[in-house]
């Protein structure tokens, strides 16, 4: 790429004509100065052009990936994307991590931004199903390796890893019944509710408390609210009938205690409650683990392998980016249960 006259003019504060004379050797009234000030300009231009044509090639020719994660407040996200890092590295290739915030319109930025850019290959953990559906089927139309985890996207012909959340929550609510709850309320997080990972976990514990003949009671945590602009905040009567508590995810367990401590809850006995993934960010401090112990008998975790996850997912794309594959792949894997 040239260096421009009028960029070296521009820069050195002198006229087109003078710089051109200066560098042709050609004979011009000018100080001694104002011609080593140009003749400077010039090689540095010069100097920063050629390294800023190094980058853009070494930009465009290097194996970067995209990840575009939903959050990176929880454990579980933090080490899958550590573990996509890592696994991604054994082919050679960078990731770009991109943090929606689960904003789905910045996942559109980012989305049109892997669209027009060098990234060979996206993975994806959506905040919505059916926000940016659009865009998403037009980079798969175009051929761009792509490949959802965690939450995928449904009844679509797109390669995917996810745990069985169906499953899961279903095994959870089979364990919390087990231990003599019939009154369990189910908790969504607010600012993903229309994601597969939470309506598939909603389907499993609907599944099994139809199966018992026990009635499905549901209720929202949104996280970025305050305490008493939560729905549950209001009428809690209908809490001192609960038995147990099953989570969408852990994210919501610690502002779950503070809400339960700012409405003054105070359980006849206390509650069983089960979730997915620890709760081991933000650690819980000594006043948490006070209500933890204050409000439950028994926690249960059903912990999804984020190693397993990153490593189907990014050979899935590996196979898209590096053997051309075509071949659609999806994977459900299954978690495991720990009781506390």
């Amino acid at each position: 790429m040239k260096i421009t006259l009028k960029e070296i003019a521009e820069k050195a504060g002198v006229s087109i004509s003078l710089v051109s004379k200066v560098l042709n050797n050609k004979d011009v009234s000018v100080s001694a100065e104002k011609r080593e000030t140009i003749i400077r300009v010039a090689k540095e231009l010069k100097s920063n052009k050629v390294k800023h044509t190094e980058l853009i090639y070494t930009t465009k020719s290097s194996g970067i990936i995209a990840l575009i994660q939903p959050s990176l407040k929880c454990d579980f996200l933090i080490k899958l994307t550590e573990q996509i890092e890592l696994q991604a590295s054994q082919f050679g290739y960078s990731v770009l991590v991109l943090n929606t915030h689960e904003d789905i319109t910045k996942e559109r930025d980012f989305l049109y931004l892997c669209d027009k850019s060098f990234i060979k290959g996206i993975i994806a953990n959506v905040s919505d199903n059916n926000a940016n559906i659009d865009l998403l089927k037009h980079l798969a139309s175009k051929g761009i390796p792509l490949v959802f985890i965690d939450r995928y996207i449904p009844e679509q012909e797109l390669s995917f890893v996810s745990t069985d959340n169906f499953n899961g929550s279903y095994i959870l609510t089979k364990e919390l019944i087990s231990r003599g709850n019939k009154n369990i309320l189910f908790i969504f997080h607010g600012k993903s509710l229309f994601t597969t990972a939470q309506l598939d976990r909603f389907a499993g514990y609907q599944k099994k408390m139809i199966e018992h003949g026990l009635e499905s009671q549901k209720e929202y945590i949104h996280s970025d609210r305050p305490i008493n602009t939560q729905p549950i905040y209001g009428d809690v009567s209908f809490l001192q009938d609960i038995d147990a508590i099953l989570l969408a995810t852990s994210w919501d367990f610690l502002f779950l205690l503070s809400i339960l401590e700012e409405i003054n809850f105070s359980p006849s006995k206390k509650l069983d409650i089960g979730m997915f993934d620890h709760f081991s960010l933000p650690y819980p401090g000594k006043s948490e683990l006070q209500l933890i112990n204050r409000y439950f008998s028994n926690i249960l975790i059903m912990e999804q392998d984020y190693t397993a996850i990153a490593t189907h997912a990014v050979d899935a794309l590996m196979n898209q980016v590096i053997h051309k594959s075509k071949k659609i792949e999806q994977k459900f894997l299954r978690a495991t249960l720990y009781v506390f």
